[in-house]
């Protein structure tokens, strides 16, 4: 699971259902309502935020399982607090997994980083290939980034496209991939939006440990960001400077993860180089992402102007 409340979906909602025909998270209206339309005794409950859905779903889990327990003969119930949580956990999570084939958005372990009782040593390993592609050099250019994130039990594949314009060059579109990667592996750590800063410390206490890999086919930008080489073009400087700050912000989170800068070859990057085509060809920007084969456009904008 993992990553949660940085993911922006512009006025979702997320029905949780804690009894009805299936169990779990809906994302429409129309799927919530055949769970519990006619349902005797029916609990369920629409929300903005998904954490706030799945503590619906754990607490109502919890309650079950505690009334159950309750009614248990006194000499069955010897350390039966744990077991009746270990059961309410096992709950909650089949209650996530209960509506297959329904628009479900799927909720697990590491969806509130910031939960007071999640592991601070969870261990994130967290990849970005970039690029970008200019036809014409400069001409219609376009970027891609390629993010996947995993704590070893589950995880999320984000595909960005940028449109960089008609009148790009090849640098400034690789560049413009890998400031979009840096943003979203940024942005779904902390669980903040993009304009906050990563610096506070109590903030950063509660983060998991990560290892971020950086990799890109262009040597010019491996080098600039690796402190080898300088970066004196005036049309890339701010998009190498953008990059450089995030790749800070990133560094200061906690001491014990890792951010590193790693060239690859073309054959390597094909799916960075696709991504930057399709935004190319669409003239436009947009982002997926993939979780269990499942996927779900989370940002769509206009055309570029």
């Amino acid at each position: 699971m993992l990553f949660g409340s940085a993911i922006r979906m512009a006025k979702s909602k997320f029905y949780a259902v804690a009894k009805g025909r299936r169990t779990g998270i809906f994302g429409t209206w129309a799927d919530c309502q055949a769970q519990v339309n006619g349902f005797r005794g029916a609990v369920f409950k629409s929300f903005t935020l998904r954490g706030d859905a799945v503590k619906f779903l754990e607490a109502n889990s919890l309650s079950s399982a505690t009334t159950a327990s309750s009614a248990m003969p006194k000499a069955s119930r010897g350390d039966s607090r744990d077991v009746v949580e270990r059961q309410a956990s096992k709950r909650a999570r089949r209650m996530t997994d209960g509506a297959k084939g329904a628009t479900i958005l799927e909720t697990s372990r590491l969806d509130n980083p910031f939960s007071s009782s999640r592991n601070t040593n969870v261990q994130l390993e967290i990849t970005i290939f970039f690029d970008g592609g200019s036809r014409g050099n400069p001409g219609l250019s376009g970027a891609g980034a390629e993010v996947t994130i995993s704590d070893g039990q589950g995880g999320r594949r984000f595909s960005i496209r940028e449109f960089c314009g008609d009148k790009q060059t090849n640098n400034f579109a690789e560049y413009t991939g890998l400031v979009a990667g840096l943003k979203k592996a940024r942005d779904i750590i902390i669980g903040l939006n993009k304009e906050t800063s990563v610096t506070d410390a109590s903030l950063a206490s509660r983060l998991p440990i990560f290892n971020l890999r950086i990799r890109g086919d262009s040597k010019l930008i491996i080098q600039q960001q690796n402190g080898s080489w300088q970066c004196k073009n005036a049309n890339i400087l701010p998009l190498y400077r953008k990059a450089a700050l995030l790749v800070a912000d990133l560094r200061k989170l906690d001491p014990r993860s890792t951010v590193t800068f790693e060239h690859v070859y073309r054959e390597q990057n094909k799916v960075a180089d696709n991504l930057a085509n399709e935004a190319m060809d669409a003239r436009r920007s947009w982002t997926t992402f993939t979780e269990d084969g499942e996927i779900l456009t989370l940002l769509k904008r206009p055309p570029y102007r």
